[in-house]
């Protein structure tokens, strides 16, 4: 039998999970400009509020689309715009920086998990990564 000790708390668990993955992908397109200039984020206007504050824009990281073919940027905003009236605790907070990952967040009866970030005096929510995941 395992005790305690050897699980990890979920909170270090998704830290260490999105330090990993954010390693991985500056890793993978240092050198690579058409992969760069192809991943480049995306920008588009919405009005929601999220965790009391207006926000009016969304920034969208492009790298989604290497192990999520099935994602695109509309789906990814409609995911967003489901934020609206929510207030969340951030799963990390980073410098200026707070991030929140939701899941299952659904979409059309659909689970998804949704990763994305706030920065502090700012009116943008930024779309760190968002995938379909199995339902439990």
């Amino acid at each position: 039998p395992m005790n305690n000790t050897s699980y990890l708390d979920l909170r270090e668990f998704i830290q260490f999970a999105l330090s990993v993955m954010a390693n991985n992908i500056i890793d993978k397109f240092v050198n690579n400009d058409t992969l760069e200039e192809e991943l480049k984020r995306t920008s588009y206007h919405v009005s929601i509020i999220f965790n009391y504050f207006d926000i009016t824009e969304v920034i969208i990281d492009q790298h989604y689309k290497i192990n999520h073919p099935d994602m695109n940027d509309d789906l990814i905003l409609k995911l967003v715009k489901g934020l609206d009236g929510l207030a969340i605790m951030p799963v990390k907070t980073k410098g200026s920086f707070n991030y929140y990952v939701l899941e299952p967040f659904f979409l059309f009866k659909k689970p998804y998990r949704l990763i994305i970030l706030l920065e502090e005096n700012t009116f943008y929510i930024g779309v760190v990564n968002a995938f379909r995941i199995k339902e439990k």
